[in-house]
């Protein structure tokens, strides 16, 4: 099965939010950056707009594990990191130093993204933006969610809200793993360390960029290939594997996902 490019994106800046700029986020974020070059290379008349959300701000653990240096330290994440690539790359995206509310910033900035991005380490904020977005959006936004723990990570591309404009909903990491994700032991990093040598004690040096990397091949076959076979990925860097999650309501229904054929004559996944 495969599924196609929204063809919205095709023709208008593409409204990407991104939720956290730490380990996974400033790597997704330098992706971006590459993504939005290479998509007004291959003739997109306008690449991405992207607006990022952190509240929080630099410390010396980060450097290393984050795109970020001993010069950031003390400085807000989003707004380094935005400013940075804003400059490098000549671009006018925007940063909030501060973390995304999810009972206001979806109304305070507009029309619901068309790619929202989350690379939280907050599992119970995964959790809500898959309950309360689900009833609230519809049409073709879609959620990218990424996660790891020290040596395993995984992304997922679903739908955000319930009724596509046609063809097969996506699942959402919502769909298939509900509300596991508010457990407090489905978070990947909830001790803050005081120090870089504490942190890759805990975490492996190479896991968020590796699952920031793979997000990116995602989004880049999305658009590069005009679809996809494959919405989400596995990685387990203990064991040297990546392993793909397929469009396949078979394996959704692993996960105990019903999908619903699409309407009769708008199959946008076949």
């Amino acid at each position: 099965m495969r599924f196609n490019v929204p063809e919205n994106w095709l023709y208008r800046p593409i409204k990407v939010w991104l939720l956290g700029v730490g380990g996974t986020g400033s790597e997704l974020l330098d992706g971006l950056v590459r993504l939005h070059t290479a998509l007004r290379a291959l003739g997109h008349p306008a690449g991405l707009r992207v607006e990022a959300w952190d509240g929080d701000t630099v410390s010396p653990a980060n450097l290393g594990r984050q795109r970020f240096w001993a010069a950031d330290i003390g400085h807000s994440k989003a707004t380094v990191a935005i400013q940075r690539y804003n400059l490098f790359a000549g671009l006018d995206w925007v940063a909030h130093p501060e973390h995304f509310r999810l009972d206001t910033d979806c109304r305070v900035h507009g029309r619901p993204p068309d790619l929202l991005i989350t690379c939280v380490d907050n599992a119970a904020i995964r959790a809500a933006i898959g309950r309360e977005y689900r009833r609230s959006f519809g049409g073709d936004s879609l959620w990218l969610d990424t996660g790891n723990t020290a040596y395993q990570g995984q992304g997922i591309l679903g739908h955000l809200g319930d009724s596509p404009a046609g063809g097969w909903r996506l699942p959402s990491v919502y769909d298939l793993y509900g509300d596991v994700l508010s457990r407090p032991d489905a978070d990947a990093d909830e001790e803050p360390s005081c120090g870089l040598a504490a942190a890759l004690n805990r975490q492996s040096l190479a896991i968020n960029r590796l699952v920031a990397d793979l997000a990116l091949a995602l989004l880049y076959d999305l658009f590069r290939d005009g679809g996809l076979e494959r919405h989400g990925y596995f990685v387990d860097l203990r064991r040297g594997q990546v392993a793909p999650l397929p469009i396949d309501p078979a394996v959704w229904a692993v996960w105990g996902y019903a999908a619903a054929d699409p309407p009769a004559g708008r199959d946008r996944a076949a």
